[in-house]
C-alpha cells in the first residue's frame, strides 16, 4: 500500500476513534459530571484529524484521479460516529495508480 493511501486510511481511523471518544467519553463527563475540560481536549484533537484526514483526501483525489464520490463519501463517513470503521476495507480497495 503506498504511503498517502495508507495516511488516508490512518487518518480516517484516528479521526473515527477520537470522535467516538468525544460523543461516547467527554461529552458524558461534561453533561453528567460537570466537566468540560475533556470536550476542549477531545474536541481539540478531533478537529486536527479531521483536518490532517480533509487534506489527505484531497491530496490522494488528486494524485490518484479518484472519482469525486471516494473522497466525498469518506468525508460523509467522518461526520457520523463508527461509519469509519467500516468504510475502511472499501477505502483499501480504492486504486492507487493514476486512471
Amino acid at each position: 500500500m503506498k504511503p498517502l493511501h495508507r495516511a488516508v486510511r490512518i487518518t480516517s481511523i484516528l479521526d473515527a476513534i477520537s470522535y467516538v471518544l468525544l460523543v461516547g467519553v467527554a461529552m458524558p463527563k461534561k453533561y453528567i459530571g460537570g466537566d468540560p475540560s475533556w470536550v476542549s481536549a477531545l474536541g481539540r484533537l478531533r478537529g486536527a484529524f479531521f483536518v490532517a484526514l480533509c487534506l489527505c483526501l484531497f491530496v490522494a483525489w488528486i494524485r490518484y484521479r479518484w472519482p469525486i464520490r471516494v473522497p466525498i463519501l469518506v468525508f460523509l463517513a467522518a461526520l457520523l460516529p463508527f461509519v469509519p470503521f467500516f468504510l475502511d476495507r472499501w477505502i483499501c480497495r480504492q486504486p492507487t495508480e493514476p486512471s
